[in-house]
């Protein structure tokens, strides 16, 4: 029993680093909230490249994120399926230079409205939902403020 105490709690200190080092790098993305002139709000994290040049223009990755980033805690958006680890092994910021703007669909609601209960998919006429339209708003209003 106390072997077993013993491993347990050499575990839990093999795992605080990479939960400091998880912490840190959601840290470098701002979390922001944006207030639509309808009323609605919508929560995302944004980060800049590491390097940024006055003159030279740079790319924007918007993220959508899969159904685990849903929420209302403005931090699962880049912590669904790993996606701060692939960012940062691709270079997106040291290597491309790019800025991510990544929001967050709401605990509930969706990027499009299909029925995910079956197996079969066939496109609505309209698919796109007010989640999408408050991302969409939000993308087109932030790059016009950098203009």
């Amino acid at each position: 029993m106390k072997n077993q105490t013993i491993s347990i709690v050499l575990l839990g200190f093999l795992f605080i680093p990479t939960c400091t080092q998880a912490k840190e790098e959601i840290d470098k993305y701002q979390a922001k909230v944006w207030q639509s002139p309808q009323g609605g709000t919508l929560l995302y994290r944004f980060r800049a490249p590491e390097k940024i040049e006055r003159t030279k223009k740079y790319p924007l990755l918007f993220f959508l994120h899969g159904s685990g980033g849903r929420g209302n805690d403005n931090k699962g958006q880049i912590q669904d399926g790993g996606v701060i680890g692939a960012f940062a092994k691709q270079g997106v910021f040291s290597k491309h230079g790019s800025y991510v703007l990544a929001a967050q669909v709401s605990e509930g609601e969706r990027w499009v409205d299909v029925d995910w209960t079956t197996l079969e998919h066939k496109m609505p006429r309209s698919p796109i939902t007010c989640e999408w339209l408050l991302k969409h708003w939000t993308l087109l209003s932030l790059i016009r403020k950098t203009k």
